[in-house]
């Protein structure tokens, strides 16, 4: 049996401004977000290596990206963020225990 993606329908809000108050995500694989602040963020849960998730940005604006508290994302200190820009999205990918590894998506498509 080959296993499902999980998806979430209804967005995450993102919140706080810090690792310590940002909108957990679920363990869905993949994940949409809305933003009206871009010091506003989403953390990652507790990750183990293999671990990913497609974070998906509906909102006209950036948001903060966060690992898991005192975690990592591409090699930058414990608990510093990246920015998932607005109407695009990021895949994130975990190398180790809350190591992550964060690749940009491009913007959604345009009408041909």
């Amino acid at each position: 049996r080959v296993a499902r993606l999980k998806s979430i329908t209804t967005p995450v809000a993102a919140a706080g401004s810090t690792v310590a108050d940002a909108a957990a995500l679920g363990a869905a694989n993949i994940v949409h977000i809305t933003s009206d602040d871009a010091t506003k963020g989403v953390k990652m849960p507790a990750a183990v290596l293999g671990d990913f998730k497609w974070i998906i940005n509906d909102s006209a604006t950036a948001c903060e990206f966060y690992a898991n508290d005192g975690g990592t994302v591409n090699g930058l200190s414990a608990d510093a963020s990246v920015v998932i820009p607005a109407s695009k999205g990021i895949f994130v990918q975990a190398a180790a225990a809350d190591t992550l590894i964060a690749f940009d998506l491009p913007a959604k498509a345009t009408a041909s």
